[in-house]
């Protein structure tokens, strides 16, 4: 048995006072060591009380439900337990220790429960509606069995590839994530030993309403949910990593892999109290080479680029001839002369995707590993050493400062 840490994760667009009113739930059930993260996904901003344990991210026009649910999980301390919740879905008293409860239990890695159906003005509450059959393996590709609430390892949702953001995948994103969830514990040889449970209590509000997206797009969620199953019954969809039951009682590592440039790192979101061994090839859990992010001001010819971001230029195609992935990050300007994968990104998006990805490298420029970023955003080398990244910093004459350690400082 061990003591689970919960962080709630919830995508908010266009409804500031229901937001409001699940974080206040929330919060009222959170321990003060765990941890709520909202995404308000552009438009009206809520007001939210100032704590500790609340990470909010503004974003200034919307993304889409699907990315902010990434964003949101980029944000999810490593070892915790997810509880996915949309915002007008509010939780009820008492839900979040069930959840607790649930999750001692080491061998459970995924968990949903009961809700009661109310209608857009909460008079009306129907406990038979969301009442949910236990689980059967492979019931997740029949029916939506986690509609309302979720709760599941962070290192589940990691294996699983993260929250599906592609085509095909919105609307039903949700149902797809956790077929692919289901699908990783089934190879792991983890649904037999209760990898997945039922919590046969109501954990809280489902709002019925034609407005809804199910009521506005049943059709296209039914759609998107078949072809999903069907990618994994045809193993065209496969997992981000694949994992084994092991005896393993501490945090999982990936083994050393040869020609890798890289001294292994610490894998961020495994989970401490999971008996979970990770099996891979390629350089991380999550791919098969290598992957740095290059994060920079300026990128290619835009304007206001010096000779710092023309040396930078060169890292990109060095480290491509590495056998390294490169992703650059750009916070202010990009030319018309980039080539691969470029973009524009704000210091939240940066972070969040630090945090989702766990690259092998970071490289970036002087000003932001640390508190006084010229930027803004989030210090860099506080997080690549939160997630175990080595980090470089490209400094004035263009030299590169090398951080590796937790203990190391600057």
């Amino acid at each position: 048995m061990s003591t689970p840490r919960i962080c709630v994760v919830s995508a908010s667009a266009g409804r500031p006072a229901d937001i409001a009113e699940q974080v206040k739930r929330a919060l009222a059930q959170l321990t003060p060591a765990e941890r709520m993260v909202v995404v308000i996904d552009g438009g009206e901003q809520p007001t939210l009380p100032a704590d500790d344990r609340l990470t909010v991210a503004m974003l200034a026009t919307s993304v889409g439900v699907n990315h902010a649910y990434r964003i949101a999980n980029g944000f999810v301390p490593p070892g915790s337990v997810v509880v996915k919740v949309d915002d007008h879905d509010w939780l009820e008293d008492g839900a979040l220790a069930r959840i607790r409860e649930a999750f001692t239990d080491t061998s459970v890695q995924f968990a949903y429960g009961d809700f009661v159906q109310v209608d857009p003005r909460r008079t009306v509450r129907n406990d038979e509606a969301g009442h949910k059959p236990n689980y059967i393996p492979g019931s997740f590709r029949l029916r939506c069995a986690a509609r309302g609430l979720a709760a599941y390892r962070i290192w589940l949702y990691q294996a699983a590839g993260g929250w599906p953001d592609g085509n095909g995948c919105y609307p039903a994103g949700d149902m797809i994530l956790w077929m692919r969830m289901e699908e990783v514990l089934r190879r792991g040889g983890m649904l037999d030993s209760g990898g997945i449970v039922r919590i046969p209590h109501v954990l809280n509000e489902v709002v019925a309403s034609v407005m809804s997206i199910t009521g506005q797009m049943g059709q296209a969620q039914s759609e998107n949910a078949t072809r999903a199953a069907l990618d994994i019954v045809s193993h065209d969809w496969q997992p981000a990593m694949e994992v084994a039951h092991t005896t393993l009682k501490t945090a999982a590592k990936r083994p050393p892999t040869a020609g890798t440039p890289l001294t292994t790192k610490r894998t961020a979101n495994a989970s401490p109290s999971a008996e979970i061994g990770l099996i891979s090839g390629g350089a991380s859990p999550f791919r098969q080479r290598p992957l740095c992010y290059i994060v920079h001001s300026m990128w290619g010819s835009a304007k206001g680029g010096g000779g710092g971001e023309k040396s930078s230029a060169h890292w990109q195609p060095a480290l491509e001839a590495a056998g390294f992935d490169v992703r650059v990050r750009v916070t202010d300007g990009i030319g018309d002369d980039v080539k691969g994968d470029v973009r524009l990104a704000n210091g939240i998006e940066i972070a969040a995707e630090l945090r989702a990805e766990l690259p092998d490298l970071v490289v970036m420029r002087d000003g932001m590993q640390g508190a006084k970023s010229l930027t803004g955003i989030e210090p860099l080398v506080p997080l690549c050493r939160e997630l175990g990244i080595p980090a470089i910093v490209r400094m004035q004459f263009w030299r590169g400062l090398f951080d590796f350690r937790d203990d190391r400082t600057w």
